[in-house]
């Protein structure tokens, strides 16, 4: 078959071929087609892990400036505190 050749299809052997090639993507992918509500589930438990995982790496930045904030400051305190002591 060279480069100019034409493959007909008529509109069902298209649709068989788009079914196949796409169930085949997907299991290659570990995903089964049989059942698109199991499927379905699947992405949205997916998706729930993304943004569980968005959620607790933007808590966990916000606990560490926190904590490094308050480590600051407490170091000020004690050397604002030892700066009188030494003056008194």
């Amino acid at each position: 078959m060279g480069p100019t050749e034409r493959i007909v299809l008529t509109k069902e052997e298209l649709r068989e071929l788009i079914r196949t090639t796409v169930r085949e993507s997907l299991s290659a992918l570990g995903m089964e087609s049989d059942d698109p509500n199991e499927m379905q589930q699947d992405f949205q438990h997916l998706r729930e892990m993304r943004l569980m995982v968005t959620e607790v790496k933007r808590r966990g930045i916000f606990w560490l400036f926190g904590t490094l904030a308050a480590a600051v400051a407490g170091l000020i305190l004690l050397g604002v505190r030892e700066w009188f002591r030494k003056d008194g």
